[in-house]
């Protein structure tokens, strides 16, 4: 079998993913699908796993991807370097003072030093 894939000329509406993050194969399918889907959000946007699977659940119904399966693809992620999670304490003052928030920041490229060496397993024909 021969696979044709043919891209559109796209100038608005799109994310661009190095090819080092997309054919990673040290993360799953659906650790890439969801950076993906992250990396693709306006700036300041913010959802929470349980938020994801909710979503996913609404739009797909029970043959969505679980809590627990977002949650593994989230410690991926931060396995490989995509994700870093910081905690910090909440100011006084605001909301929940004295408590604590995490932060997850995502990055289309692993910040840890892991960084491919570009090559990778894909297979099929590339048609621009």
């Amino acid at each position: 079998m021969v696979m044709v894939v043919h891209r559109p000329k796209l100038t608005k509406n799109f994310v661009q993913m190095a090819n080092e993050t997309v054919f990673d194969g040290r993360l799953t399918r659906l650790a890439r699908q969801l950076l993906t889907e992250i990396m693709a959000r306006p700036p300041g946007w913010q959802a929470t796993a349980d938020e994801l699977a909710a979503q996913g659940k609404r739009e797909r119904g029970p043959g969505a991807e679980s809590r627990r399966s977002i949650h593994a693809a989230f410690t991926e992620l931060e396995k490989f370097g995509y994700l870093i999670r910081t905690r910090s304490r909440i100011p006084k003052g605001q909301p929940g003072a004295g408590g604590f928030i995490t932060t997850l920041a995502f990055y289309g490229l692993p910040q840890n030093g892991h960084i491919q060496d570009g090559t990778h397993g894909g297979v099929g024909r590339w048609v621009d």
